[in-house]
């Protein structure tokens, strides 16, 4: 029979401390002061937590069967989990330290080589930047990078002459789905029959390899989001001819019901009479 004693969930706090606990006992195995607890929650960077309260915490979950107290020699307050409470805070630590990596994926960049047509410009010169306009903003660059990310985002990276980097984050997605681990790695990392490509191309010559008709999934519909996935396919140095492959042939979008189309319908002819 499942008791309160072994049900209930830990606070907010107590979350924090176990998913300390758990791992720092899958490295070392053993009592820990609380005041190294403290330590450690006060560089992650959250909220401060006082003695108090975290000694108060410890003790409520000694009370629930998660912790053991113990006093060193000289009465230092130390805790260490149970086997209930390893079982409470395994699962909470699998789940910070999943969370941290798709944090690290997220904003981890990788840059693809730069490839010039003409002899480098010393950086410390600031000779060669070129003015260019994207998105009716004015930016002084000598290079750009096409970047995508391992979470599938993109972004452009402008660099001057003097080494200032501006980064203009985009999103090729734009509620669409489908750039498997294999298409980015393939992009991020050709092989040499795409090497010499700019990444616009990769990116096409894995999505018509890919094994699907359509390997992208639009969220949306096409008339709701193709004028601004065309905008910003454009400023990411797709050009014409490749953004309308991407839109009409590798692009699945949803089709619109009819009482969709009837409500949309209706609503055009009322603006319309206004």
């Amino acid at each position: 029979m499942m008791t309160a004693r072994n049900t209930r969930r830990p606070s907010p706090l107590q979350r924090r401390v176990l998913i300390v606990l758990a791992a720092l006992d899958a490295k070392h195995p053993g009592p820990v002061p609380t005041r190294n607890i403290e330590r450690v929650l006060e560089m992650s960077g959250e909220a401060p937590v006082y003695g108090p309260n975290l000694r108060a915490s410890c003790r409520r979950m000694e009370a629930a069967g998660w912790l053991r107290t113990l006093r060193a020699p000289n009465l230092q307050l130390a805790v260490e989990l149970t086997s209930a409470g390893r079982e409470v805070a395994t699962p909470l630590l699998v789940a910070e330290q999943e969370r941290q990596q798709a944090e690290q994926r997220s904003a981890a960049v990788m840059v693809l080589p730069l490839v010039r047509k003409a002899p480098s410009t010393d950086i410390n010169t600031r000779v060669g930047d070129l003015l260019v306009q994207l998105d009716n903003v004015w930016y002084m660059s000598c290079r750009c990078d096409y970047v995508i990310r391992l979470d599938g985002t993109t972004c452009l990276q402008l660099w001057n002459s003097a080494g200032h980097l501006t980064r203009l984050s985009g999103d090729l997605a734009m509620g669409i789905s489908g750039l498997t681990d294999n298409i980015r790695q393939s992009v991020v990392m050709p092989g040499e029959t795409t090497d010499c490509l700019p990444p616009p191309a990769r990116l096409l010559h894995e999505l018509r390899e890919s094994p699907e008709a359509f390997p992208l999934s639009a969220s949306s519909y096409e008339d709701d989001t193709s004028t601004a996935l065309a905008d910003l396919l454009s400023r990411s140095g797709f050009t014409a001819a490749q953004t309308r492959e991407l839109q009409l042939h590798r692009i699945r979008w949803p089709l619109m019901d009819e009482e969709e189309f009837e409500r949309r319908f209706n609503s055009s002819q009322d603006n319309r009479e206004e």
